[in-house]
C-alpha cells in the first residue's frame, strides 16, 4: 500500500494514514482518521487528512464505503469481499467475513445480472450490548 503517483512525495502523514487503513478493523471516517493520526504523530490538520484520503482513493489504495445513513467512510482496497456491521450506539463500523447473501437469479427482473452487492448490518456492538449492570460502576452507599 505504498504507491506514490509521479510528482507526489511520500510524506510521513501519508505513511501514517496508510498504516492506519491497513490496521483498521473496518472503514474509517475523516474525524476518526484525524484522531488516530494525531495520536500517532501529533500535529496533522484536517485538510491534510482530506487531501491524503483523496490521493489514496485516486490511486485505488482505499475505497469509499457508503453507510446506511449516507455517511462515507473509507477502507483499504485489498480487503476482498466482505460486509459491515454498524453499531447504532457508538457508530463504530466493523468488517465481518462471510457472505450471507445468495441471489436467486430467477427472482431478478428479466435481463438483469448481479455484478456485486454490499450489505451493512446495524445493531449494537459487543461493548454497547453488554448488560447495563456490567457497565455501571459499583455504588457505595449506606444500607
Amino acid at each position: 500500500m505504498n504507491t506514490v503517483k509521479l510528482g507526489q512525495r511520500n510524506t510521513r502523514q501519508r505513511e501514517i494514514l496508510q498504516q492506519i487503513f491497513a490496521q483498521a478493523p473496518g472503514p474509517l471516517g475523516v474525524k476518526r482518521l484525524l484522531d488516530l493520526a494525531q495520536a500517532e504523530i501529533g500535529k496533522i490538520g484536517i485538510a491534510t487528512v482530506y487531501r491524503t484520503v483523496r490521493l489514496l482513493e485516486e490511486s485505488k489504495e482505499i475505497r469509499p464505503v457508503t453507510l446506511p445513513d449516507g455517511e462515507i467512510q473509507w477502507e483499504s482496497s485489498d480487503r476482498g469481499h466482505h460486509h459491515h456491521f454498524v453499531c447504532r450506539a457508538c457508530t463504530t463500523v466493523t468488517d465481518f467475513a462471510g457472505c450471507p447473501v445468495h441471489v436467486h437469479t430467477d427472482s431478478l427482473p428479466q435481463g438483469f445480472c448481479v455484478e456485486s452487492h454490499e450489505l451493512t448490518l446495524v445493531g449494537l456492538c459487543s461493548k454497547c450490548s453488554a448488560p447495563a449492570s456490567s457497565k455501571a460502576p459499583a455504588r457505595k452507599g449506606k444500607r
